[in-house]
């Protein structure tokens, strides 16, 4: 199987185009913070905010950088070596994968038999939070069955949310998929903003509260109105709603669009969440219920990510049937 091209290990640049590169970042660098010190002679604050958040911007797309290169390593490391070794060597000790619930995934894998089958994928969404400690990667995958089985491959989407461990590694924290039919999917990847940060701070256990708060808020809406109206409040802009048998809905609008395909009145309970170190981004999941199905279950994993006010918006939504 042909291994999709890499946008970043096929950009190779010469010396003198890098230094071109490097001295246009730099005078973009210098016209940004003269418009902020111009706009703060009526607001001192907001020079020392943009200029904050420029360079914390440069470590983002630095990390962000790490972040899929690492996921490309990983899906080498699958096709090359087999699907075990692969997670076994990328999960965090206590990530959890989706079997259907959440369970740990090094205790699942150490137990799979070797296998000649081979899961395929690369990533064409990502995104890091300001603190580039955590951040998820989305794209698709193919599941090519072991030959003498005679079964065509298989096909679907995946979510992993990726934290980084104190020796700086990223590791994945959470993965979760969904299947449907083939379709052809672009290998160009879409790279999600990170929060733009405020200089008021709460605590940690205020943003913790926070955002329970709006998992609350949208549980109540979904479970009350539906589940298009719970996310016409809380989805991003640039948010994706994964769902089994089909291809992702990526952007609100899109979503929204095509709520038919999945509005119910759904309860949800969250069983696990993490934030970021900046408080920007924030990773829940847990098992759901079809308030008019009780046999109609299932479990969800959300990416959540602040806004430009602060308000927790939904990034991704994905849900898996048990």
């Amino acid at each position: 199987m042909k291994k999709p091209r890499s946008k970043f290990h096929n950009m190779h640049l010469s010396s003198t185009s890098q230094q071109h590169a490097q001295e246009g970042q730099v005078v973009r660098f210098v016209e940004s913070l003269c418009e902020a010190l111009r706009l703060a002679i009526a607001q001192p604050m907001l020079l020392i905010s943009l200029a904050f958040n420029v360079c914390l911007g440069q470590g983002v797309s630095a990390a962000v950088t790490s972040l899929v290169n690492v996921e490309r390593t990983f899906a080498a490391m699958s096709e090359r070596d087999g699907m075990k070794k692969a997670f076994l060597t990328f999960l965090a000790d206590d990530g959890v994968i989706f079997r259907p619930g959440p369970v740990n995934g090094k205790q699942v894998w150490q137990k799979q038999e070797e296998t000649t089958a081979r899961l395929s994928w690369y990533p064409t969404a990502a995104c890091v939070a300001a603190s580039s400690d955590l951040g998820f990667t989305s794209g698709p995958w193919v599941y090519t069955p072991e030959a003498h089985l005679d079964q065509p491959p298989r096909y679907g989407h995946y979510v992993s949310v990726w934290k980084k461990r104190k020796d700086e590694e990223w590791r994945v924290a959470a993965d979760i998929g969904i299947t449907h039919d083939y379709s052809s999917v672009p290998d160009s990847l879409r790279v999600l903003p990170p929060s733009v940060l405020s200089l008021q701070k709460r605590s940690r256990l205020q943003e913790r509260k926070s955002l329970f708060s709006a998992e609350r808020r949208l549980s109540e809406l979904a479970s009350g109105e539906g589940l298009a109206a719970a996310l016409a409040r809380f989805l991003a802009d640039d948010g994706s709603v994964y769902r089994e048998g089909q291809m992702p809905l990526v952007g609100r609008h899109h979503a929204l669009e095509e709520k038919h395909s999945f509005d119910s009145r759904i309860s949800f309970r969250v069983m696990f969440a993490a934030l970021s170190r900046a408080c920007d981004f924030a990773y829940t999941y847990g098992s759901y219920a079809v308030v008019s199905q009780k046999d109609t279950a299932g479990f969800f994993l959300r990416v959540w990510r602040k806004d430009e006010s602060g308000e927790w918006k939904v990034v991704v939504d994905v849900s898996t049937k048990r």
